[in-house]
Order: C-alpha cells, then structure tokens, then sequence
C-alpha cells in the first residue's frame, strides 16, 4: 500500500509530513494502511482533507478531477488504473507492506487444491 502522486513529486514522505503539508487525500472507503495512517485519519476528516472512492478507478478519475493532490491505495491497482485511463502514478511513500492472505471456500477447494496452490506459490 502506498500514497502516490501525478507528478515525480518531493512531496511528502510519511503521513506527518503529508499532515503539515495541508495536502488532502483521497482514500479506499475501508481497509487497513498501517498505523500512521490510522493516526492521520481523524485528523484529515476533521480538516476535511480526506476523500473517499470506491474502486480505484474511481479514485483515479478524482485525483484527475482534483478533488485531492495524493491517492492512498493498492500500488499496483491504482497504476494500472491509472494507465488505462492515460495517467502515471509516482509513489511518494509506502504506508505498509503486509503478506497476502488468500481465502478459500471449502464447498469449493479441496484440501489437495490449496496444496497445489502452495506448492506452485513456493
């Protein structure tokens, strides 16, 4: 997860110095983005400095609209969106880097399937 730019920016490079920055942000509606920005957050809310979007496509088309100068998000998700409708994202900061967790319904996967798929993972 990461706060990304439009432009190659020196802009902020943590959330406190995107706070003292008086930069507003737009944001997933839900999810986890590490301790530092669940720190800013009521603080942006209360500046009214922090946006929300739905899909990262959504969250594109806003920052292109400029509705905020920064979008916090899925790295990778936001920069293909942002690709498919004709922008580049620049990364200013990560916020946090967790392991990815798939989930399984067992009506579905076998036990043998999970393993497969940890086994080609590997």
């Amino acid at each position: 997860m990461a706060v990304l730019a439009p432009v190659a920016a020196t802009g902020p490079r943590d959330f406190q110095g995107l706070l003292a920055a008086q930069a507003g942000l737009l944001a997933p509606r839900f999810g986890w983005y590490g301790a530092g920005y669940e720190q800013a957050r009521p603080l942006l809310l209360k500046a009214r400095r922090l946006y929300f979007y739905e899909d990262y496509r959504q969250g594109v088309a806003m920052l292109a609209a400029k509705r905020a100068g920064l979008l916090l998000g899925d790295e990778q998700a936001l920069r293909l969106a942002a690709g498919q409708q004709g922008m580049t994202l620049h990364t200013l900061f990560e916020t946090n880097r967790s392991p990815v967790h798939l989930m399984f319904s067992r009506a579905r996967f076998s036990r043998a399937d999970v393993d497969r798929l940890d086994a080609a993972l590997a």
